[in-house]
């Protein structure tokens, strides 16, 4: 008995009764809403290998804008609006290789996290190549590299907070 309507973010759920209802019981259950997402902010993110980015390790503040938006059309890279992200996998451990680099860049309100499948969300390797939040410039805006070298087959999650 009753309906579920989605609502849009920022729309306050409402209850209109008319008439006479005696002895009614109502129960509402009001699911959690959908992260808010930023229409003119983006996260870019995906795994390149280590050909993509000039075939031998590099650090991060190397990495080009052109290295990441031109892997846009063939999927290396995702651009999606900017929202919290938990636990996006860049790939299961048979598709990643030693030198995959991770990348992400999100908008500086954002930070970007790992999680290791294990359950332990931390920042990025640094050690022998990677990030946590270095300015980049994406599409005429700012944004914040994040990510790691790969230095062993694996499979990893992204979080976005």
């Amino acid at each position: 008995m009753g309906t579920v309507s989605t609502l849009p973010l920022g729309q306050d759920a409402t209850v209109t009764m008319t008439g006479t209802f005696p002895d009614v019981v109502l129960n509402f259950g009001i699911p959690g809403t959908q992260p808010a997402q930023e229409i003119d902010k983006f996260i870019y993110y995906g795994r390149l290998p280590i050909a993509d980015v000039g075939g031998s390790v590099i650090q991060y503040s190397a990495i080009t804008a052109d290295m990441i938006t031109s892997h846009l059309t063939d999927n290396k890279i995702n651009k999606i609006p900017a929202s919290k992200l938990e636990k996006v996998c860049f790939g299961e451990e048979d598709e990643t290789a030693i030198g995959d680099y991770l990348i992400v860049a999100v908008p500086a309100n954002y930070t970007a996290y790992i999680q290791d499948g294990f359950g332990s969300t931390s920042t990025f390797f640094e050690e022998i190549a990677g990030a946590n939040g270095i300015d980049i410039t994406l599409e005429s805006a700012q944004y914040k590299l994040y990510g790691q070298i790969l230095s062993a087959k694996c499979k990893v999650f992204l979080y976005v907070e």
